[in-house]
């Protein structure tokens, strides 16, 4: 592929949610693919795959699996100029990142920029934002929690430095609130009720780059993110119920 960059996102459970989020690109950046990871259970799954989505998603039955999550992957496979990557199992948000990256890194894409699949786009400004400080930054996000940290919805960064970390949720360690960079931009009187103890989804790449002043804040004027998450219904989907 060797391209300079790509859009992607992460399909779990956000029947109604993608669509908006997949339209709203295709009305902005026509020209643009926009990569997909699948991370959804399919009627198709075998014994192994499946059972990873019952340990994960036990509240989910497999009919709503198969009737919102067949519907989900049906509508992007109609799609024009969508690329598709299927998880091997249920995956956390981090571990999806991971995964486009090495598929990243694989097909010599510079760099990766991640929206979220409960996001809508009116213009194109956010991208970029987000694209013009790589090279001298390693990571650009358009996120920012009160006490500080970045918040990487959405973000862009550079492939080959993504793919050295892991984007999973980790928790933060001694040395982390030790270090200069933590107690020189996080306000630890400012945290959230889950980020006191954790980086969550890429923050911990963030913190690396920061480190380094490889990471970089940037405006995102025409992008809302809903911050609904994979766990909050659609609209298109009460009215499928």
């Amino acid at each position: 592929m060797n391209q300079d960059f790509l859009v992607f996102t992460v399909s779990h459970f956000s029947f109604g949610w993608v669509q908006d989020a997949v339209t709203s690109f295709q009305r902005v950046c026509p020209e643009l693919p926009l990569l997909v990871v699948d991370n959804n259970p399919s009627i198709h799954d075998d014994q192994y795959r499946r059972k990873s989505y019952m340990r994960n998603w036990a509240g989910r039955s497999s009919t709503w699996q198969a009737k919102f999550c067949e519907a989900e992957r049906s509508w992007l496979a109609s799609q024009p100029n969508i690329l598709t990557i299927q998880a091997p199992e249920c995956l956390t948000h981090g571990e999806a990142i991971d995964l486009a990256n090495r598929w990243a890194a694989q097909k010599l894409i510079r760099t990766l920029v991640l929206i979220d699949a409960d996001t809508e786009l009116n213009g194109r400004q956010w991208l970029s934002n987000l694209l013009e400080p790589l090279g001298d930054m390693w990571l650009t996000a358009g996120g920012k929690l009160a006490s500080g940290i970045l918040h990487l919805m959405p973000s862009a960064w550079l492939v080959r430095e993504g793919v050295k970390h892991s984007f999973v949720t980790r928790k933060k360690t001694f040395e982390d609130y030790a270090h200069p960079t933590y107690q020189a931009l996080v306000d630890p009187t400012k945290y959230d009720n889950y980020t006191d103890k954790k980086w969550d989804t890429g923050q911990h790449f963030w913190f690396e780059c920061a480190k380094l002043q490889r990471a970089l804040h940037v405006r995102n004027p025409d992008l809302a993110h809903y911050y609904m998450g994979s766990r909050r219904l659609h609209a298109k989907t009460m009215l499928m119920l």
